[in-house]
């Protein structure tokens, strides 16, 4: 476990990969990109088959034509209580195309902050999972410590529901293994047993605004 005084990492720059339950390529996370590589971003996106982008604590990407070969064009907004999306089209020189959808949150599980939120978007995240083809969650933030919570809840939910029991302990430190220093202090693992504890006394509420609306399923 981290000490108190140690303070969170940044991500490094590129992607790294960490696993989720049952699948070594689950997550990737990813830095923010620099303006100079929002086109190997989107490259990104289309070649590991990313349909659903978690950005935590930092603007939103821009989308633009030509963008390494992959046409990228900004649809539409989703805005609600709890965040705003955004929705764009890829397209590739063989015609190609796919929806990708980019939901922005400025924390996860932040000191003081309730775990209902955090709850909520997980479970929606899920269901979107579920619903769309295997594909890579990408999750974008600057600092590794919020990435890293929520890689560990999702872990912690989907080992709750098909084992009844989990590991917390066990589960945070395999992810410390491939990202050091992402729990930073014993409080950040406070926070993730007292989002289970809510999950387990509580109905968590879903974000529906994150579910791919019905006519839209061929495009993705």
């Amino acid at each position: 476990r981290g000490s108190g005084s140690t303070p969170s990492p940044h991500l490094a720059p590129g992607a790294t990969w960490l696993p989720g339950l049952q699948s070594s390529g689950e997550f990737l996370l990813a830095s923010p990109p620099c303006a100079a590589a929002t086109p190997q971003f989107w490259r990104l996106l289309w070649d590991c088959g990313v349909h659903t982008v978690l950005v935590l604590g930092t603007g939103p990407l821009q989308g633009a034509k030509g963008e390494d070969g992959i046409t990228v064009t900004h649809w539409e907004d989703e805005l609600s209580s709890q965040g705003r999306t955004q929705n764009y089209v890829l397209e590739d020189s063989q015609g190609g195309r796919k929806v990708v959808k980019l939901l922005q949150q400025d924390s996860f599980l932040a000191p003081g902050a309730p775990p209902q939120p955090a709850l909520a978007l997980a479970d929606c995240i899920h269901s979107r999972q579920e619903q769309l083809p295997r594909a890579p969650l990408l999750l974008v933030a600057a600092q590794a410590e919020p990435a890293a919570a929520f890689c560990a809840l999702s872990i912690l939910l989907r080992q709750l529901e098909l084992e009844q029991a989990v590991d917390v302990y066990t589960v945070a430190r395999s992810i410390e293994t491939l990202l050091p220093g992402a729990f930073p202090s014993p409080s950040s693992l406070l926070r993730l047993y007292r989002a289970l504890e809510t999950h387990l006394s509580t109905v968590p509420t879903p974000y529906t605004f994150l579910q791919p609306p019905l006519w839209n399923e061929k495009m993705i």
